[in-house]
């Protein structure tokens, strides 16, 4: 007899000879356990899903979060201890999956050491250790196949209630959706949330808690996944009405989220979730699809109108309500009546080998044909405008294609530099503007496995990789051996898988909730690994009175305890300092009159907490250098000195602390600092035209000071560097044309009418470079000549022509026509001696 899933809560034990039954009735403490667990993952997406954005205000959700974790941990620990005598008796296959966890962490923490961004790197080390409570939870909570079922039911209510708040959003009920998790969310303004539906060129996308679609849609995709396989395998009436009115929702919120990436990865998960079923399930799975996508295609087009403010919103909920219903019921039926007649037809077909890869092959020739169909001719057209115009941009050839791929060439870039242990945490974000190839802006690499290539090097890659090897191989083969036995946790394979998956197109991994569900169920996958021993178990020996199974019980227990607490310490610290320093950005932004000593108190106490986050420091020096502004005390100014040198040493990379810098030597008239910092960081800006023309204008500025100084060796010098600079951006601006046509350069990147003027005075100033000087002018000089920048440019270039001998009669009389002062100007300039 199979064993029930989704059915009666009996207990059925995998592995009875090896495995640990970890009951929920072995402690009081499990459920306190659930409780906090169910209210985490309902406080978590709410905070913007825990993105990490690398901004304080991102940063504090993040630390309650690991705060909350090492909490659950510390529980855990007491909860499961007297279980883990017998578990921890000899080293297996199953827990030596919970040591090899911390070597992701462990990997972060060797690479904080070389980090390029040591706040960032230190929050890495954070993230990680936190994942790794998580999958330690995962682990021990998912033994038992009744603890598992609880544990699921509580993680399914919880993600389907984010899809329900998605439709509030998109149908136009903000404000009953912000106000009911506008009480403990960070993310709500003027009582609605923000950006649960975005707009961009092709319309508005449904986004729900994540205010990113594409993560959005790879959450969306694990849950059709579970929401079709559940319904193919389960025997449990509630369980088929649940996931089977879940299908039209989760179908039509992933169409609305305009996902390409989602459309992309979709079938290919599917087909590997077919191979894994037996030919009724298969069968079934893909009619319960089928009976989904048929409703959702039906509603799509009102639905979408709906969200547009076409519609009224009674519609939307009416016609949604509806076709879930149906197709709830039309599953049922299919349970009911078709399933037991498959599974008798199909018998015999079962029984022969390899009988589960027919049918998704078949699919796989079938499901081509039908992509053609949608993409390649008319059939498209019943699709709302929208989607048909997301469906038909689909193409290697479009922009956010080739954008990714570049970023991908990038990204090996910066591991070229740091190849073995990475750059740290944080590396991309920090580094790539030093790496790009045009000037596009993304903090994330949109491939989890590339970020973490950059930020822990080859050693930390090829350690994740093992250890995500080492779960899914042990796992499948596992599951392959008794299928029947793995129906519970087959869930959380299709959880982890599917967003990893995805998450080689975009970086959901950068979500810690996203990441929190995937490290989670890979913990669950591993529990159902086959404990086989590394060390063979003396004759006669009893598990439970092992001492070495209570000592190694002791020391895990007691190891897990110690690293909760010191997580709470640490994370308890940062999220003072960072706390500390959004309400003193607050106060200063307000407009709001505050006393020094009252900003200053909020910036000290951030530093205390956090002597290595930049934003307090960056924020007091600001106030210091305020303060030097009105009483002219160099005490001040020599302060912030010292604590925007200090910043730079441990944040070298930051634009903010270098620009503050710089600012600060010019204060101090120490040009030379100032020029000596602003020039050696053009590498790590190398497409920032506004930098460009700083250091461009400083080349110009201090030249004509050492010209005037009488000072030929340091002339040269600036006006050298100046005009390097200049050929450097023509470059930079023939490189961009090089781009494939459908391919965004990003940000602007030219030289612009000032940068051309300053590098055009430098020529001049340099005496033997005047025919570049006019080449340069030229080069820029339009006919409007109401435009006071366009006129300076024109008085310059016929100066530098008349000082050649040459004129541009056509130039000077349009110029002279519409600014008659311009002739006198034209002289003094051509009067200046180089």
């Amino acid at each position: 007899m199979s064993n029930q899933v989704y059915g009666k809560l009996e207990h059925t034990s995998t592995y009875p000879a090896d495995s640990t039954d970890f009951s929920v009735k072995r402690s009081a403490l499990f459920w306190p356990l659930l409780i906090g667990f169910a209210l985490f993952l309902i406080w978590a997406p709410f905070q913007q899903a825990l993105f990490s954005g690398q901004q304080p205000t991102f940063e504090i959700a993040i630390f309650w979060a690991i705060i909350w974790v090492s909490a659950l941990a510390i529980v855990a620990a007491l909860a499961y201890y007297s279980s883990l005598k017998p578990y921890w008796s000899n080293l297996n296959a199953q827990n030596i999956t919970a040591l090899l966890v911390w070597l992701l962490p462990l990997c972060y923490l060797i690479s904080s050491f070389g980090a390029v961004s040591r706040y960032l790197a230190s929050d890495s080390v954070l993230i990680y250790s936190g994942l790794a409570l998580f999958f330690t939870l995962g682990l021990f909570m998912n033994q038992n196949d009744r603890v598992a079922r609880i544990t699921q039911n509580v993680i399914f209510a919880a993600l389907y209630l984010l899809v329900l708040f998605g439709f509030l959003n998109w149908f136009g009920n903000s404000s009953l959706a912000g106000k009911l998790v506008g009480w403990f969310s960070n993310s709500t303004v003027q009582g609605v949330y923000r950006d649960a539906v975005m707009g961009d060129a092709t319309g508005l996308r449904l986004t729900s808690v994540f205010q990113y679609a594409n993560t959005y849609a790879a959450l969306l995709m694990a849950l059709i996944f579970v929401g079709l396989y559940i319904t193919s395998v389960a025997q449990k009436r509630h369980a088929l009405w649940i996931h089977g009115f879940m299908l039209v929702p989760l179908f039509t919120s992933i169409a609305l989220t305009l996902s390409r990436g989602g459309l992309i990865v979709l079938p290919v998960v599917f087909f590997i979730m077919l191979l894994m079923l037996k030919p009724a399930q298969q069968l079934l799975a893909i009619l319960h699809s089928l009976i989904a996508l048929l409703a959702t295609v039906i509603i799509l087009a009102p639905i979408n109108e709906v969200g547009l403010g076409q519609k009224p919103s009674w519609l939307g909920w009416t016609l949604l309500l509806a076709s879930s219903l149906i197709c709830a019921a039309l599953i049922g039926l299919s349970h009911k009546y078709l399933k037991p007649w498959l599974e008798k037809k199909l018998e015999a077909w079962t029984n022969i080998k390899a009988s589960n890869l027919w049918l998704p092959f078949a699919l796989l020739i079938i499901g081509g044909l039908l992509i053609y169909l949608l993409i390649g001719t008319g059939m498209r057209n019943i699709l709302p405008d929208n989607i048909r115009t997301r469906v038909e941009s689909i193409s290697f050839e479009q922009n956010s294609v080739l954008e990714r791929f570049t970023f991908y060439k990038d990204s090996l870039k910066v591991t070229a530099d740091y190849p073995v242990l990475g750059a740290g945490g944080g590396a991309w974000a920090t580094l790539y503007t030093q790496y790009q190839n045009n000037p596009y802006i993304s903090n994330q690499t949109h491939n989890y496995f590339l970020q973490y290539l950059d930020e822990t090097g080859i050693l930390g890659l090829a350690l994740l990789l093992l250890f995500l090897v080492y779960v899914f191989y042990h796992y499948l083969r596992a599951y392959f051996k008794n299928p029947e036995g793995h129906k519970t946790h087959f869930v959380y394979f299709l959880i982890a898988f599917s967003i990893l998956m995805h998450s080689l197109l975009d970086f959901n991994m950068s979500y810690f909730y996203i990441s929190i569900l995937v490290f989670f169920s890979l913990g669950a996958m591993a529990s159902r690994i086959k404990p086989r021993r590394f060390v063979s178990k003396p004759e006669k020996e009893d598990d439970v009175e092992n001492p070495r199974g209570s000592g190694s019980a002791l020391i895990h227990s007691g190891g897990l305890i110690v690293v909760a607490i010191l997580l709470i310490v640490v994370s308890s610290r940062y999220a003072t300092a960072a706390n500390a320093s959004v309400k003193s950005s607050d106060v200063l932004s307000s407009g709001v009159q505050i006393k020094y000593e009252d900003a200053r108190a909020l910036l000290d106490k951030s530093l205390k907490m956090r002597s290595d986050y930049p934003f307090p420091a960056m924020q007091l020096a600001s106030i210091l250098q305020n303060a030097y502004s009105q009483t002219s005390d160099p005490a001040y100014l020599k302060e912030a000195k010292t604590i925007l040198e200090e910043a730079y040493q441990k944040e070298p990379f930051n634009k903010s602390i270098i620009n503050q810098l710089v600012a600060l030597y010019q204060t101090e008239n120490d040009s030379a600092k100032a020029f000596d910092l602003a020039y050696t960081s053009i590498d790590k800006f190398k497409w920032d035209m506004n930098w460009y023309q700083t250091v461009i204008t400083m080349a110009n500025k201090y030249g004509v000071q050492a010209l005037n100084q009488g000072d030929a060796e340091l002339k040269t010098h600036y006006f050298d560097l100046g005009l390097q600079l200049y050929d450097r951006m023509h470059a930079g601006v023939l490189h961009l044309k090089s781009l494939p046509e459908t391919q965004q350069q990003g940000q602007p990147f030219l030289v612009s009418p000032e940068i051309a003027l300053e590098a055009a005075q430098i020529a001049y100033y340099s005496s033997d470079k005047m025919d570049k000087a006019a080449e340069i002018l030229k080069g820029v000089l339009t006919d409007n000549y109401e435009d006071s920048t366009n006129r300076q440019i024109a008085q310059w270039y016929l100066a530098v022509l008349k000082k050649m001998g040459q004129s541009d009669q056509e130039v000077y009389d349009k110029l002279i026509k519409a600014d008659p002062s311009s002739k006198a100007q034209i002289d003094n300039i051509a009067s200046l001696t180089p």
